[in-house]
């Protein structure tokens, strides 16, 4: 019997992604368009958070046009200066496109065969598509941090570190990625780098305001930060646990247990040169942002995902392995779509906030083999693991 990539080599070309994703990102648009602007209210904040800074609003006060709150930094504001002289039909378009397409560049960008890339990005698109038909900008994080690793490993460690510090400027969550730095020469230059960029594109609204202006935006997001609880929707780790066992304890409780076995595997230094340890620190660091994120939203999940995808598909594929990717894939990806019965769904996933199940445990085997695992040698063996 032939191989798929045999009976349907396009599959598994370098151009596919591009075009599936691009042709995703634009029948999602136009969905959401016929539906009208309130079915793509995120855009819809985004698009206008540089009108309201160049009028010197509070970008984090509600705003009786929108249905939430904007959330993100002043200079995400300016980022949104191009979509706010757009017509929406234009803008939506592009930041979806945006969204889709720059996790298949940072995927491109990965040393592994082609099959493995389109593999990974064949698993996250359903995802992909909920976070895209919600507006968000979930998309661009995930290829932030899969860039930024990618570049890291080509030793251009100064475009590595502007993507993570856009990223901080998107979602302060996408710090976390800036411990990639550790494993790579030139140390000193990715910390002056990385505090180059975060003070540059902190500034770069004063373009429009002025300095107390700015200051002022900034008090008003940090206090948003800090007096922003969670909600109904959320499906952290946290809420996970909250749920199921009726434990209601602080997030503290789980986020410093999570901030020390995520640093934990770093003490191992000598595998610092292995790549298979880098790529499992990077699914790490994937799965970790969300499912210690108190906000994460399901569309969110397709950062976690994407940290899954590489995960499987770079290792051994054991019969445990499988059976953990299917649960994994029927519960992330699937559970929010009409694919999955409604009622399993209505009564059980999203009152229990089941999503995060298997990304926790995941996120527990990694932080095992990365803490227990020798990695030697491996990055020939995975190369061939499909």
């Amino acid at each position: 019997m032939q191989k798929v990539e045999e009976r349907a080599p396009w599959l598994y070309s370098a151009a596919f992604p591009w075009i599936l994703f691009a042709a995703v990102a634009l029948i999602a648009s136009i969905h959401r368009l016929i539906l009208g602007e309130s079915s793509f209210n995120n855009y819809t904040i985004f698009a206008y958070s540089w009108k309201h800074l160049l009028q010197n609003v509070n970008l984090y006060a509600a705003s009786a046009d929108h249905y939430d709150l904007f959330k993100y930094s002043p200079t995400f504001a300016v980022f949104m200066a191009p979509f706010s002289v757009m017509p929406h039909w234009l803008g939506l378009i592009l930041w979806n496109m945006l969204n889709m397409l720059l996790p298949v560049w940072a995927v491109s960008k990965l040393n592994i065969t082609q099959k493995q890339k389109n593999l990974i990005l064949f698993i996250v698109l359903i995802e992909l598509l909920s976070s895209v038909q919600n507006a968000q900008s979930n998309g661009i994080m995930l290829g932030l941090i899969i860039g930024a690793f990618a570049l890291f490993e080509k030793g251009k460690v100064v475009p590595a570190m502007l993507l993570i510090c856009l990223g901080f400027y998107i979602k302060v969550f996408a710090a976390v990625a800036a411990l990639m730095f550790l494993f790579y020469p030139q140390k000193g230059k990715s910390i002056l780098s990385g505090g180059i960029f975060v003070l540059l594109l902190g500034l770069i609204p004063l373009v429009a305001v002025s300095w107390n202006d700015l200051s002022a935006q900034y008090r008003n997001w940090l206090h948003l930060l800090a007096n922003d609880p969670a909600h109904g929707q959320n499906f952290s780790f946290m809420t996970l646990v909250q749920r199921t066992t009726g434990m209601m304890t602080g997030d503290l409780a789980f986020l410093v247990p999570g901030i020390i076995l995520l640093l934990a595997p770093l003490v191992r230094t000598k595998l610092y040169s292995e790549f298979s340890f880098r790529l499992m620190y990077l699914c790490s660091v994937l799965i970790w942002v969300v499912i210690f994120n108190h906000k994460a939203e399901s569309p969110t999940y397709c950062i976690a995902l994407g940290g899954i995808a590489i995960w499987f598909i770079m290792n051994e594929k054991t019969d445990m392995r499988k059976i953990v990717m299917l649960l994994a894939f029927l519960l992330v990806a699937l559970s929010p779509t009409d694919l999955f019965p409604k009622f399993i769904r209505v009564d059980y996933i999203e009152p229990y906030a089941l999503k995060a199940l298997m990304p926790v445990a995941i996120w527990l085997w990694i932080t095992w083999d990365l803490l227990t695992q020798k990695f030697v040698c491996r990055q020939q063996t995975i190369a061939k693991a499909i």
